[in-house]
C-alpha cells in the first residue's frame, strides 16, 4: 500500500512538472520570436513615469508574443491554484477549481475597467488601462511559473507556498490598481469617480474573493 501510493505522488509530479514545461514553451517560443521579451515585460511592468503601449518605449511585442505570455499566465495561474487545492479535495476538482480561478480573476479584471468606464463616460482611459492588465498577466505569468516549478520540487504539500503564491498575487493585484490611479491622475479624471470605482467594483469584490479563497 505504502508503494502504491509512493508510486501515485510520484506520476502525480511528473504530470506536474510536464504541465510546467509545457506552459515554459510558450515563454520559450515568445522569446524566440522576440530575444527581448522577458527584457520588454519587466520593464514595462516596472515603468512608472507613463504608461502609453505594451512592450518598452517604441518597442512593442507582437499580439502573437502577448498572445503566449497570456496563455503562460492562465495556465501558471491555474496550477498554482490547482496545488492550493490539492490536498483539501479530489484531484479532478482540484483541476476544475485552478480553471475557474484563473479565468474568474481574469475576467473580472477585464471587466470591471470597462464598467467603470461605461459609468464614467471617460472612454480615452480604457486602452491604457487595458495595457495595464496585459503588463501584469505578462509578468505576474512568468512569476507564477517560477513558483509553481519550486513547489513541485519541494512536494506539492509544501504549506508555504501557498502563502507565498497568495501575498505575490496581493502584491500584483494592489500595484495593478496603483499604476491604474497613476493613469488616471495623469489624465486628470475627477476623483470621485476614482473612489466609487475602487470601492463598488475592485476593494469590495476582492475582499469578497480574498475570504472565500481563505476558507
Amino acid at each position: 500500500m505504502q508503494f502504491e501510493l509512493i508510486e501515485r505522488g510520484s506520476q502525480l509530479n511528473s504530470y506536474l512538472l510536464f504541465v510546467v514545461l509545457f506552459s515554459f514553451s510558450f515563454i520559450a517560443v515568445a522569446r524566440n520570436a522576440n530575444p527581448a521579451t522577458l527584457q520588454l515585460v519587466w520593464r514595462k511592468f516596472s515603468k512608472w513615469n507613463k504608461v502609453d503601449s505594451f512592450g518598452f518605449d517604441e518597442e512593442k511585442l507582437q499580439l502573437g508574443i502577448q498572445s503566449l505570455l497570456f496563455i503562460n499566465y492562465l495556465l501558471a495561474f491555474s496550477l498554482c491554484v490547482f496545488l492550493v487545492a490539492l490536498p483539501y479535495v479530489a484531484f479532478k476538482e482540484a483541476i476544475t477549481f485552478g480553471l475557474l480561478s484563473a479565468i474568474s480573476f481574469t475576467a473580472l479584471q477585464f471587466i470591471t475597467f470597462r464598467i467603470g468606464v461605461v459609468i464614467s463616460g471617460e472612454w480615452p482611459i480604457l486602452a491604457y488601462l487595458s495595457d495595464v492588465n496585459k503588463q501584469n498577466w505578462a509578468f505576474s505569468g512568468v512569476v507564477y511559473l517560477g513558483i509553481a516549478f519550486i513547489w513541485i520540487l519541494n512536494g506539492y504539500s509544501n504549506q508555504v507556498a501557498p502563502y507565498i503564491f497568495a501575498y505575490t498575487l496581493v502584491a500584483f493585484y494592489f500595484w495593478r490598481l496603483i499604476k491604474c490611479w497613476r493613469i488616471a491622475s495623469q489624465l486628470q479624471l475627477p476623483w470621485y469617480y476614482l473612489i466609487l470605482y475602487l470601492c463598488t467594483l475592485e476593494i469590495v469584490p476582492f475582499i469578497i474573493v480574498w475570504h472565500w479563497f481563505l476558507s
